[in-house]
């Protein structure tokens, strides 16, 4: 009956998906993503808000003897949005502090390369960081300007955006856990609240702790891991 797609409803029927060992979009560290700059393998790849792209449609832009050839293999979001060839604004991932007309232009940029000139998507740049229960809020797929979803698990955060925005980001079934400590919740196989609010692992029984062991394996082999989940 063709490829049907089917709504897990439940936590027992998301366990169920992240067994599937479908074809996963490939994730960077800014180290990893700094090797594509049409030197060493020919291949050119940029960043726009987390997002790597094959530039290769623009070599003569962005490859050695381009005019932004210091673009490739970096994350140009500041850059784009300040038009700065800089490299201070280069390798600075930080864009809180843009302003309104600078956050258009790095828009606009993105609508070009991926609506006009379709370049293709080859994965997404994980940034690392630790981050408190409090500043781990914010990565729920809405709040952050890249759109990043992050999870914490047995105090490990995990950027899912690449390999699980249909279940965790917005709209998806499980997107209460985006942003949040999901260990007691996963634990206990359950989407009351109180679990997601009140993540004290010494209140999960035996059986429990194994589901969590479990879940912690699965975290482990699909989603990149960004850094620490630490005490408020």
């Amino acid at each position: 009956m063709g490829n049907a797609i089917v709504t897990p409803k439940g936590p027992q029927d998301l366990q169920n998906f992240e067994k599937s060992d479908s074809s996963e979009p490939r994730t960077f560290s800014p180290e990893a993503l700094r090797a594509y700059t049409d030197v060493d393998n020919g291949k050119v790849y940029i960043s726009l808000l987390s997002e790597v792209y094959d530039a290769a449609v623009d070599r003569e832009v962005y490859g050695q003897r381009g005019q932004l050839s210091c673009y490739a293999g970096h994350d140009i979001s500041r850059a784009v949005a300040k038009k700065s060839l800089e490299l201070r604004d280069i390798e600075n991932v930080q864009l809180d502090d843009l302003n309104r007309d600078e956050v258009e232009i790095l828009e606009e940029r993105i609508a070009q390369i991926r609506d006009e000139k379709n370049y293709p998507i080859v994965g997404r740049l994980v940034l690392s960081q630790d981050l408190t229960h409090k500043q781990l809020l914010r990565y729920n797929g809405k709040d952050d300007i890249r759109g990043a979803i992050y999870i914490g698990l047995c105090g490990t955060i995990y950027d899912v955006t690449a390999n699980g925005k249909e279940f965790y980001g917005p709209g998806g079934s499980y997107e209460q856990f985006a942003g949040r400590d999901a260990s007691r919740s996963l634990a206990c196989m359950s989407f009351d609240p109180e679990y997601l609010d009140d993540h004290d692992l010494s209140k999960i029984n035996a059986e429990q702790q194994i589901v969590l062991v479990e879940w912690c394996k699965k975290f482990q082999q699909k989603y990149a891991i960004v850094g620490r989940l630490l005490d408020d």
